[in-house]
């Protein structure tokens, strides 16, 4: 009888627990989410080195939409605040309302172009930023053509 037992275990194919069985707890029916955001905060060893890079990576990322669709950073700093705290993401709520400010100037601007010189589709928009919030931004210093600094030139006169 020994043997026989012996033998069943031999052939019994051992697998490991599925991702969805938390040891010593209950199964579940769909597997637990890891919290990547924890994982990460622990590699910058805590959450302000986190909450920086997340803002100076936010800058960019706004800096370079060009519709002033926001809404996807939005969800992401509405989640964040919950985890960290309102205080914590002060500077992201105003980059993000630095940009919807930006698309309703920009929005009545083109309005009065449109109005004012006829031009429809005028090719220039504008992103107001609120200096001591950004992180930093590289200047670039170079000559515009004459078009460009045209619509530049029309375009600061629609904003002041």
């Amino acid at each position: 009888m020994d043997e026989d037992s012996n033998d069943e275990e031999e052939n019994e194919v051992w697998n490991p627990a599925p991702l969805h069985v938390i040891p010593g707890g209950e199964m579940t029916n769909r597997p637990r989410a890891l919290d990547i955001i924890s994982t990460l905060v622990n590699i910058y060893g805590s959450k302000e080195p986190f909450v920086n890079e997340f803002t100076s990576m936010l800058g960019e990322r706004l800096l370079s939409v060009t519709d002033f669709d926001t809404e996807k950073e939005v969800r992401n700093v509405e989640l964040l605040k919950i985890k960290f705290g309102e205080q914590s993401l002060i500077n992201s709520e105003i980059m993000l309302k630095d940009m919807a400010d930006s698309k309703r100037t920009n929005t009545y601007i083109h309005t009065n172009i449109k109005r004012t010189l006829g031009v429809e589709n005028f090719p220039l928009s504008g992103t107001v930023v609120s200096g001591l919030f950004w992180p930093p931004l590289t200047e670039d210093k170079f000559k515009f053509p004459q078009p460009i600094a045209s619509a530049i030139e029309a375009f600061n006169k629609e904003y002041t």
